[in-house]
Order: C-alpha cells, then sequence, then structure tokens
C-alpha cells in the first residue's frame, strides 16, 4: 500500500487548508504514488509566513532504499542525483566492506522533499540517516559515520563545523540522526542530538555559538 493511500490521507486533514494550497496537495500526491509502502511519515507547513509551502516527508528502512521509486525516469546525468546514488550504492549487498560498517550503522533513511507552492517540477529529496542507539550514544563512532557520510555525499566542507559541534557535545548527548542537504545551494547539514537536560543545552548552545537567545529555550 504506497504512503498516498494511509499515511498521507492520515496525515493530511491536520493541516488546514490556509497552510496548503489546491496545487501543493495535487503535486503531494501525484509524487506520492510513487513511494514504497512505509510505516511513518511527515508533513511540514509553515506556521509563520503563510506561503503554503509543504514538505513531506516518510522514514525507510536501509533495505527499502530504491531511487527508482522516487524518480520519474532515471536521472543519473544529473548532478543533483548523485550524492542519493552514492548511498545507494553504499547500501548495496555488494558494497565494500567499509561501506558495509557505514551501512550497518543506520537504522533508518528519513527522505524529505520540500514542495514549494510555485513549484510542479519533483524535488530532489533531502536524505536523513538515523543511526543506532548504540551507534548515536558513542561519539567516536558517530563522528565517523558523519565524516563517512560528508565524504559520500560530497560535502567534505562541512567536516570542520560539524566536528567543532561534536567536540562540545557532552558524554550524555547522542548524535541521534543527521541529515546532508546536498542538494540545496548552499549544501547544509542537519545534526539531531537528544540527551540534554535544559541548562547543558543552553550552556552547549553558547559554546557552539549559537545565534538564539538561550532564554527562549523551552
Amino acid at each position: 500500500m504506497p504512503l498516498s493511500s494511509n499515511l498521507l490521507d492520515f496525515l493530511s486533514p491536520g493541516i488546514p487548508i490556509v497552510f496548503q494550497s489546491d496545487q501543493t496537495r495535487e503535486h503531494l500526491q501525484r509524487l506520492a504514488q510513487r513511494f514504497p509502502q512505509v510505516s511513518a511519515g511527515w508533513l511540514e507547513c509553515r506556521l509563520a509566513c503563510f506561503d503554503r509551502d509543504l514538505d513531506c516527508g516518510l522514514m525507510l528502512r536501509p533495505s527499502q532504499f530504491r531511487l527508482h521509486d522516487f524518480q520519474q525516469a532515471r536521472k543519473e546525468a544529473d548532478p543533483s542525483w548523485f550524492p542519493l546514488l552514492h548511498l545507494q550504492r553504499a547500501l548495496s549487498t555488494d558494497a565494500s566492506i567499509e561501506a558495509r560498517v557505514f551501512s550497518e550503522a543506520i537504522e533508518m533513511i528519513g527522505m524529505e522533499f520540500d514542495l514549494p507552492e510555485s513549484v510542479a517540477v519533483d524535488p530532489v529529496p533531502l536524505p536523513f540517516l538515523a543511526l543506532r542507539s548504540s551507534i548515536a550514544r558513542d561519539h567516536a563512532l558517530s563522528g565517523r559515520v558523519l565524516r563517512d557520510a560528508l565524504s559520500l555525499f560530497g560535502c567534505t566542507e562541512l567536516a570542520p563545523l560539524a566536528q567543532g559541534v561534536l567536540r562540545r557535545m557532552p558524554d550524555s548527548v547522542s548524535l541521534d540522526q543527521f541529515g546532508v542537504l546536498a542538494a540545496r545551494e548552499p549544501p547544509a547539514l542537519r545534526l539531531n542530538l537528544g540527551g540534554f537536560s535544559p541548562g547543558a543545552m543552553a550552556r552547549f548552545l553558547l559554546a557552539c555559538d549559537w545565534p538564539g537567545d538561550p532564554q527562549r529555550l523551552l
């Protein structure tokens, strides 16, 4: 059963029509017809700006990651798809020993599709890698997986920034998930960290030169 006939129909009614246009909804329905069966997904809307852009995401096990599910046609000549092709090869059964060590650290793969209201072209999905808990809690191993991912996606210029953040993580904090947004310009990195106490989180953000106000943290 594709996502469009279960999770999509479950999630979308919870988003008021003011946050999603008919065009965006129809685009999402077309895109979702190619999704594999999944048990978890999400929709994101922007509450503050009312631009009615919508993002859709789904969670896959590594064995479910097949790019032909997301492409209308093979686009191996399109450079924007290269990072995902590299990920697919790293997850394949005939991958090198080094690639298999990398793939075995991954519990789930999140795929996010940004759907601007005014654009009908199917977007290149943005991958998020959720690590196995034993890897996530080990700073050395999770850091290695992150470095390998940045190399795999051709985003090694982000490695110094990532390492600076990881060096400041308290011992109790884990790198649960990260996203290498290689298809964006410029490329970006998202780190999802877990295990903070409220006070430790504020100190960590200040140490990382976070530009926000720690007093406003919940």
